[in-house]
C-alpha cells in the first residue's frame, strides 16, 4: 500500500516538475522496495533521489537518502561499500545542525559496526546525546534498543535490560495511540527487535523468575493486535462512509468478485482468457483500493490515548498442558506451562529445518490433492514419504519435550499425573504444522493427546472465558458445485444433528443473509469454497451463494458466543507479521466474536470432509466437549482413511 502511495505520488509530482518533493517519494519507495526485496528497483529510486538532492543541494535529506543506500549494499552482502557510503552520508551532516539527520546517521553507522562492540557504542553514544535534547519518541526507543543490545553482548545485563525495557515500554506507548485496528495490526513489524533481546536476556538468567520473565515478554511480541481486538480496547471500526464512497466500494467488491470467480476458475490452455498474473495483478489493484476507502472512512479525529489490554496471563486448567513455542533467530525456544508453573526448553529444534520440512509436507499435501487416481494407485508409498516428514517433525519440535509430558506435578497432592490436553501456541512458520499429526513412528501425537490450538496464550485465555451461546440457534451455509458436490450431503448430515438449524443452500446462502441471520447464533457452518489470498491475506475468502465472502468483511459480523466451522479448503491459513499478528481469517472470525474456531489448514478432500463434518457434529450433539468432538471424528476417520492428509487438515481454535 505504501508502494502504491508513493509511486502514484511520484507520477503526479514528476508531471508538475516538483523535483524536490519528487526526491521524497522516490526516496520512500527506495525505503519499501527494500523491504520488499526489491534490491534492483530499489537501488535506482534511491540513486535517481540522491542525483535530485544533490542537485538542489539539500544536504540533510541526501544523507538520509545515501543511509538508505547503505541498508541497501548491506541487505546485499555488501558490506564494505555500505559501511563507506555510511561514513559518507555521516560526514555530509557532522558538525552541523541537523541533529535529527546526525543521530540517524550514528545509528545506522553502529547498526553496520555490530558485533564491533567498541566501535558501535562510541557512535550510540553520541546519537543519545544528540537525541537527549529532542522529544521524539521514536528515536528514544531506537536508542535504548541499540544500547541494551550493545550492553547485553557485553555482558552487562542489568544495564541490558533497563534499557530495553525502557524501549519496549515506549513502543507500547506508541501503540496504544494507533486508534485503528488495520494500523495496530502491523505496528510491531519493524519493532520486534526489542523484545526478541529482552526476551534472550532473561532466558539467559534462568531459572524460575528467568523463566516467567521470558515468557511474558514473548507474549507481550505476540498477537497484541488481536488481543486488543478481542478485549475491545480497539474495534474494528462499522463507521459508514458518504453515499459517494459506499457506492464507489460496492463497485470494487463487485469487481473483485468477478476477478477471484476468474481466478479460482483458471483460464483455458489456449489462451482464452485472462492469464492468472494479470488476474492477479487486477485482484491486488481492487483490494488496494477497497482497503483505503475503508481505512479513510474509518479514520478518526480522536487523538486522546485509547485504553491499552492487561498483560495478566490466567493458569490454565489443572488438565491442560499449554506448550508455547518461540523462534529466536534460528532456535525454536518453548515454554510449558502446566500445574508446575512454567518450564523452558531451550534449542527444541532449528527453525531452518522446521522450514525445509514444512516445504516438504506441503508437496506431499499437493501430491495427495493430484487427484483420486492417482493417490490411490501410490497410496502406500504416498502415506510412507508423508510418515518420514511428520516423524522429522515430531523429533525437532516434540521429542524434546517428552519429558515434561510424561509428568506434570499437582502442587496440591505433590504426585505426578498425566496431561491428556495440549494447547499449542505456534509461532512464525510453525503456524504452518499440524501438531496433532506428528509422529513418533508408532503413533500420532493426536491419538495421545487432545489438542487445540491459539494464536497466543492471551487468546487462549480470553476465548476460554467468553460466554458460549446455546445450540438452539444455528446457521448452515452450503454452496456445492462439480467439484464439492458432498457439500449438499454434509450440510443435510449437520443439520440434522442440529434440530434448530437454519440452513441455506446455493444462491440462498448469500453475503446479506448471513449478515442479517448470524447475530445470536450459536453455530455457524460454513461449506463451501475457500480461498487464501497470500498477496493480502485479509481478502482471503469464502466463495458463498452471490460472491465473495472476505475476512475484511466477515471481522464486521456479529459473531458473539459463536462456535464457527469453516468446512472448506485453506479456511485456516494465514499470513504472519512480525509480532506474529496472524492475518486471514482466522483473526477475522475470533476478531467477530467466535468462542471457537475451526478451519483447515490446507485443500481438504470433498468426501472424508463431509464425514468427519457429521461425525463432529453427531458427537456436539450428544455433549461431548468441542475439542474432544473433533478428536473423536478424527480418529474415527483416520481408522478408514489412514493418510493425515484425509483425517488431519482441520484444526480446533480458542475454546475447547
Amino acid at each position: 500500500e505504501a508502494l502504491a502511495a508513493y509511486q502514484k505520488a511520484h507520477g503526479v509530482l514528476r508531471h508538475a516538475g516538483m523535483g524536490h518533493d519528487r526526491a521524497r517519494a522516490l526516496w520512500g519507495m527506495g525505503s519499501t522496495l527494500i523491504a520488499r526485496s526489491e534490491f534492483e528497483e530499489a537501488e535506482n529510486a534511491l540513486a535517481e533521489a540522491a542525483e535530485l538532492f544533490e542537485a538542489a543541494d539539500n544536504t540533510p535529506l541526501l544523507s538520509g537518502v545515501m543511509l538508505e543506500q547503505a541498508a541497501l549494499q548491506e541487505a546485499r552482502g555488501d558490506h564494505g561499500t555500505a559501511v563507506a557510503t555510511a561514513r559518507r552520508a555521516l560526514g555530509l551532516v557532522s558538525g552541523r545542525e541537523w541533529s535529527v539527520q546526525r543521530v540517524f546517521a550514528h545509528l545506522r553507522f553502529a547498526d553496520l559496526l555490530l558485533p564491533d562492540a567498541a566501535e558501535a557504542e562510541s557512535h550510540l553514544l553520541e546519537a543519545r546525546r544528540l537525541a537527549e535534547r529532542l522529544a521524539l519518541p521514536h528515536l528514544r526507543y531506537r536508542l535504548n534498543e541499540r544500547l541494551g543490545s550493545l550492553r547485553r553482548l557485553q555482558g552487562r545485563d542489568e544495564e541490558a535490560r533497563v534499557l530495553l525495557e525502557a524501549a519496549v515500554d515506549e513502543i507500547e506507548r506508541l501503540r496504544g495511540t494507533v486508534a485503528h485496528e488495520t494500523m495496530r495490526a502491523s505496528f510491531l513489524r519493524d519493532k520486534i527487535t526489542a523484545y526478541e533481546e529482552l526476551l534472550k536476556l532473561h532466558l539467559a538468567r534462568g531459572g524460575v523468575e528467568g523463566s516467567h520473565s521470558a515468557f511474558a515478554i514473548a507474549e507481550r511480541a505476540k498477537s497484541r493486535a488481536l488481543v486488543d481486538l478481542l478485549t475491545g480496547v480497539v474495534k474494528e471500526s462499522p463507521t459508514r462512509a458518504d453515499d459517494a464512497v459506499e457506492g464507489r466500494i460496492r463497485d470494487l467488491q463487485s469487481d473483485l468478485n468477478v476477478t477471484y470467480t476468474q481466478m479460482f476458475e483458471g483460464t483455458d490452455d489456449d489462451g482464452h482468457g485472462t492469464p492468472l498474473p494479470d488476474l492477479r495483478g487486477r485482484a491486488i489493484e481492487l483490494e488496494r483500493e477497497i482497503s483505503q476507502l475503508r481505512l479513510r472512512a474509518a479514520a478518526t479525529s480522536d487523538l486522546f490515548t485509547p485504553p491499552v489490554a492487561p498483560d495478566s496471563l490466567e493458569h490454565p486448567p489443572s488438565d491442560v498442558t499449554l506448550v508455547a513455542y518461540h523462534l529466536v533467530g534460528d532456535e525454536i525456544v518453548t515454554f510449558v506451562q502446566g500445574q508446575g508453573g512454567i518450564r523452558v526448553v531451550r534449542n527444541a529444534g532449528s527453525a531452518a529445518t522446521i522450514a525445509r520440512l514444512v516445504q516438504q509436507l506441503d508437496v506431499q499435501w499437493d501430491r495427495l490433492g493430484a487427484g483420486r487416481e492417482f493417490a490411490e494407485r501410490h497410496m502406500a508409498l504416498l502415506e510412507r514419504s508423508t510418515q518420514r516428514v511428520l516423524t522429522s517433525l515430531y523429533m525437532e519440535l516434540i521429542e524434546p519435550l517428552e519429558p515434561l509430558f510424561k509428568e506434570t506435578v499437582d502442587p496440591t497432592s505433590d504426585r505426578t499425573v498425566a496431561s491428556p490436553k495440549l494447547v499449542i501456541v505456534p509461532h512464525g512458520l510453525l503456524h504452518r504444522v499440524p501438531f496433532h499429526a506428528l509422529s513418533d513412528g508408532g503413533s500420532y501425537l493426536l491419538e495421545r493427546f487432545e489438542i487445540s490450538y491459539a494464536p497466543s496464550a492471551k487468546v487462549y485465555s480470553l476465548c476460554q472465558n467468553r460466554i458460549p451461546r446455546g445450540f438452539d440457534k444455528a446457521l448452515v451455509l452450503g454452496v456445492a458445485d462439480p467439484s464439492i458436490p458432498a457439500v449438499a450431503e454434509e450440510t443435510q448430515a449437520v443439520v440434522k444433528h442440529l434440530p434448530a438449524a437454519e440452513l441455506l443452500r446455493d444462491q440462498q446462502a448469500t453475503v446479506e443473509a448471513l449478515r442479517l441471520k448470524v447475530p445470536g447464533c450459536g453455530v455457524l457452518h460454513l461449506a463451501c469454497h475457500g480461498m487464501f489470498r497470500v498477496d493480502n491475506p485479509m481478502f482471503s475468502s469464502l466463495k458463498v451463494g452471490d460472491g465473495w465472502l472476505a475476512a475484511s468483511d466477515v471481522i464486521r459480523l456479529d459473531l458473539a458466543g459463536a462456535l464457527v466451522t469453516l468446512s472448506a479448503c485453506e479456511s485456516g491459513r494465514n499470513e504472519v507479521f512480525a509480532g506474529d499478528e496472524l492475518m486471514g481469517l482466522t483473526r477475522a472470525f475470533l476478531g467477530a466474536g467466535a468462542t471457537t474456531l475451526v478451519a483447515s489448514l490446507w485443500l481438504v478432500q470433498d468426501e472424508t470432509t463431509a464425514e468427519l463434518m457429521e461425525n463432529w457434529y453427531e458427537h456436539l450433539s450428544e455433549g461431548v466437549g468441542r475439542a474432544t468432538a473433533l478428536r473423536n471424528a478424527q480418529l474415527a476417520l483416520k481408522d478408514k482413511y489412514p493418510h493425515p492428509y484425509y483425517w488431519a487438515p482441520f484444526v480446533l481454535i480458542g475454546q475447547r
